[in-house]
């Protein structure tokens, strides 16, 4: 955040504000910010277990299985890497199969699904599941504050993040509630656009990788920043960091917790904000890998954004700033440069700036290989823009899908979920296989694809909808 450059910042009765700042800096926060005296708040401190961690009603030995298969989505983006594929074949019509309309709006979390449920969570903190057949609730489970990133399926387990500082294990064919453990340092509440929220809420949703939960709680860098791997099944401490909000101690500046998670190669990664994006830890024991001058640790095209894209072996941030007011979004004064990048079979996709896919041959691996990014940008995680990384092929086909949010990549088709509508095109030559209006836009990235090939769409007011093969 910035003050406007002719209005500086307000001081009054002890506190410091900021204004709404007009220009295109690389703000993590927008809108009027309030800030108060730390005095000696230890930022650094470790969690202690038995301080943490609560058990709940549900006997952990004896948590009912969940049959998954690997043609599921069981975590946000569909893997870890969150490249948007699936194994499962798209069906050839988009007939509207069911439609769950809340009693009560809400701002929905894109959603998830495995062993023949849907679940997603949103603004109102509660967990949902669903019947992926029927568009039945099945159960509902409670949360204190609002949830961003959607939950991951894990082995009979479902575990969420929550505003309220929390992270929920679920049994995810009841509901209940395993175990949950308090990443913010302690309860505090604030108020953001109009909710209470803690001041270190667990926004960037859960990894699980090998049996271990990944997530960090925190919103921006000053307030410190807390990252986690807990046993999945247990909610035991494997390891800790309570220093990266802090790399350079003296100005309290570092990671803040400004998106979600990507594992890859042995290491995690989170949208971190203006400062450090994406921050980079070691799985192994959660040492922080960003280190040296700050503002030269990056190399992202736009570090405050909140999505993160796997391309090639490279990582690369994009995006609308996380925290930015949800109703009045600041697209015109804030760079959304970003790609995805997936394969399936004899295809690779690439959508651009929500703007444009393209379908190409399988491209050839040395365009996406360390020794050219080596070459180009020495000792650079990240890549500087799609625009600087050359295809020399021509596509085999491309579409025009302006204001795009959410993509889904099958075995045989694509499914782009558009702000009025779904499209499903066919991988091999990328006609239309069928199109569905929708009746308000789905948030963004709220698409995910069932075993069955079915497509599930999450909107912006909290249906969830459903297109698939009536017969």
């Amino acid at each position: 955040m910035r003050p406007p450059c002719h209005d500086g910042v307000n001081i009054a009765h002890g506190l410091l504000y900021w204004w709404p700042s007009v220009c295109d800096c690389q703000l993590t926060l927008y809108g009027i910010t309030c800030l108060g005296p730390a005095g000696d708040f230890d930022f650094s401190q470790r969690a202690i277990e038995a301080e943490r961690l609560e058990i709940g009603t549900a006997d952990l030995k004896k948590v009912k299985k969940l049959p998954v298969s690997s043609a599921d989505w069981p975590t946000f983006r569909g893997n870890n890497k969150c490249t948007a594929t699936t194994e499962a074949i798209i069906t050839d019509k988009g007939d509207q199969l069911w439609q769950f309309t809340p009693k009560i709006a809400f701002t929905p979390t894109a959603p998830v699904t495995a062993g023949g449920l849907v679940f997603l969570s949103g603004s109102d903190g509660i967990v949902r599941a669903i019947d992926a057949a029927t568009g039945e609730q099945r159960w509902i489970a409670y949360t204190g504050g609002g949830v961003r990133i959607p939950p991951t399926v894990w082995n009979g387990r479902l575990l969420v993040g929550s505003g309220d500082g929390w992270i929920y294990a679920l049994e995810a064919q009841t509901g209940q509630q395993l175990w949950r453990f308090r990443a913010a340092p302690e309860e505090r509440k604030i108020p953001v656009y109009s909710a209470l929220l803690s001041t270190w809420p667990v926004a960037s949703g859960v990894l699980i990788e090998d049996g271990i939960a990944y997530f960090a709680a925190g919103i921006s860098n000053f307030d410190g920043t807390y990252v986690y791997a807990l046993d999945a099944e247990t909610g035991r401490i494997k390891w800790q960091n309570n220093t990266s909000g802090h790399l350079n101690a003296e100005a309290r500046t570092g990671v803040g917790v400004q998106g979600h998670l990507l594992l890859n190669g042995g290491k995690l990664y989170l949208a971190g904000g203006n400062v450090v994006s994406p921050a980079v830890y070691d799985i192994r024991d959660g040492k922080c890998l960003n280190n040296g001058d700050l503002l030269n640790i990056c190399e992202s095209i736009c570090l405050r954004g909140w999505e993160l894209f796997l391309v090639g072996d490279k990582v690369a941030v994009g995006g609308q700033p996380f925290y930015g007011d949800p109703d009045h979004p600041v697209a015109d004064v804030t760079v959304t440069e970003k790609v995805l990048h997936a394969s399936a079979g004899e295809r690779d996709i690439i959508w651009l700036n929500n703007d444009k896919l393209r379908c190409y041959a399988p491209i050839e691996k040395q365009l996406l290989s360390d020794s050219v990014f080596e070459r180009k940008y020495p000792g650079r995680h990240i890549i500087p823009s799609w625009g600087k990384l050359d295809i020399p092929d021509k596509p085999l086909w491309d579409y025009d899908c302006e204001g795009s949010v959410a993509l889904a990549l099958g075995g045989n088709a694509v499914v782009i979920a558009k702000t009025s509508e779904i499209v499903a095109l066919s991988l091999q030559d990328g006609r239309v296989l069928w199109a569905q209006p929708v009746p308000c836009s789905p948030v963004p990235w709220g698409l995910a694809v069932d075993r069955d090939g079915r497509a599930i769409v999450t909107l912006e007011d909290g249906q969830v909808l459903c297109f698939g093969q009536a017969d």
